[in-house]
Parts: structure tokens; sequence; C-alpha cells
């Protein structure tokens, strides 16, 4: 069985212990559902100014490459690359953005 449910409401998105009373389902061996305990865990958004505060520490290094030079340089990052260069090729597949 797979369930579907919505995300991004934040904290008020939350339902409560027996709000669950109906189901959608064309699997008639299922009578009836329920939800013994209440949701927990929606956070709401944070505010734009707390975003701009957090964001620069969140993005001090790196995580991903997208430039040659960005692949050389995480390719640097480990210990035993001592100089790294990178070169675009086009393999056939994706665009060629280079």
């Amino acid at each position: 069985m797979t369930a579907g449910y919505r995300i991004g409401n934040g904290a008020r998105g939350n339902v409560g212990a027996g709000s669950l009373a109906h189901i959608v389902t064309r699997h008639v061996e299922i009578e009836s559902v329920f939800n013994p305990l209440p949701a927990r865990g929606g956070a709401d958004p944070e505010s734009l100014p707390t975003v701009r505060q957090n964001a620069p520490a969140a993005f001090r290094v790196q995580q991903r490459a997208v430039t040659p030079a960005d692949y050389a340089e995480v390719a640097q990052r480990h210990p035993l690359v001592q100089r790294a260069a990178a070169t675009p090729r086009w393999t056939g597949s994706g665009t060629r953005s280079f």
C-alpha cells in the first residue's frame, strides 16, 4: 500500500489525533482508517531576514561542481590529489553549456 500525503503547511498542517476518518481507495478490504496519535514535526517557514542571516554560513564551502574550475577544486580536496585540472568533454548527452 502506498500512502500519499501533503507537505509544506508548517506546524498548522499537523493534524490532531483522531482527525483522519475517511479513505479513498479501490482496496475493498480496507474498511476504515484512523490516526491514534497526532502528527508532529511540521516546521513553519523561516522569515526572509532569518534566511539572509543564516544562509552565508550554510554556503561557505561549496559542495557542488558546475564549471571546470569547480570540478578541479573539488578533486583537489582529496588528500591523495596534489594538483587537478578539468576540461569539459561532450559525451553526446545533455546540453553543451561550456
